[in-house]
């Protein structure tokens, strides 16, 4: 396993300047708070929530930290390092968690706390706003969110391998799951017919996007607290499975 986790690092640091723009990005997300309400430090937790997640965030998040993991992680399929690591006798659980262990403490140190502790430092001083009621979901389903972004991505990457392929997955996937939403919403309000309507409401639900945009509304709702967590696992326990029978079947492309 410290084999395969120094392994990773190094390919990282000497990949260029992919470790840079892992970095610029996560920075880059936290400034996105700052830079966009000038009074971030007098206002509410609310206040401060609803203007980064709603439409910057629950577009930066999904695509911007995502792609990039995805195509940092694919990297050792591309140089076809990756042949190796499984013909080398590795366990494909250690190859797999070896990913997570090098990519998600940056992410947790760079973006994850930071945020969190801007977010946290408003609602200390300035209150949870009208919108939270109970600042603790309104964080623990922040973190779960990113978590899942961070893990998914990776376990993508050892999916779909291809650096091209990582690129583009969230641009696509972002577009794919908006444009699933709009028949059932055009159809239940046209029809007034709720259950179709249930339906694209379970999408949002579900779906990053969405629920980073609806999370500083709904982040009450118990409803809502159980699809964003049962999501993320589902999301991150799945992906894992499919990625563990990549390795396992030797899919390489």
């Amino acid at each position: 396993m410290n084999k395969l986790v120094k392994a990773e690092w190094y390919r990282l640091r000497k990949s260029g300047t992919f470790l840079f723009y892992i970095v610029l990005v996560c920075i880059l997300c936290v400034a996105v708070a700052l830079l966009g309400n000038r009074k971030f430090f007098e206002s509410d937790l609310s206040t401060n929530a609803f203007a980064v997640l709603f439409g910057v965030g629950s577009f930066m998040y999904p695509v911007f930290i995502s792609t990039m993991l995805c195509v940092v992680a694919s990297m050792g399929h591309h140089s076809k390092v990756a042949y190796y690591e499984i013909m080398d006798g590795n366990k494909t659980s250690h190859i797999i968690l070896s990913k997570h262990i090098v990519y998600l403490p940056i992410v947790l140190c760079l973006f994850l706390i930071p945020m969190l502790s801007l977010l946290g430092y408003s609602c200390v001083k300035n209150g949870s706003g009208e919108l939270i009621d109970k600042p603790i979901w309104f964080f623990i389903l922040f973190a779960a969110i990113i978590l899942r972004i961070v893990i998914g991505s990776i376990n993508i990457a050892m999916v779909l391998k291809k650096l091209v392929a990582c690129a583009v997955f969230s641009y696509g996937r972002m577009f794919i799951e908006a444009l699933a939403i709009i028949p059932f919403q055009i159809i239940g309000e046209t029809q007034k017919n709720s259950d179709i309507l249930k339906i694209a409401d379970f999408i949002k639900d579900v779906t990053v996007s969405f629920q980073i945009e609806n999370l500083t509304t709904n982040c009450n709702d118990t409803r809502f607290i159980v699809m964003v967590i049962a999501s993320a696992v589902f999301e991150i326990v799945f992906g894992y499975c499919m990625a563990y029978r990549s390795y396992k079947k030797k899919k390489f492309n």
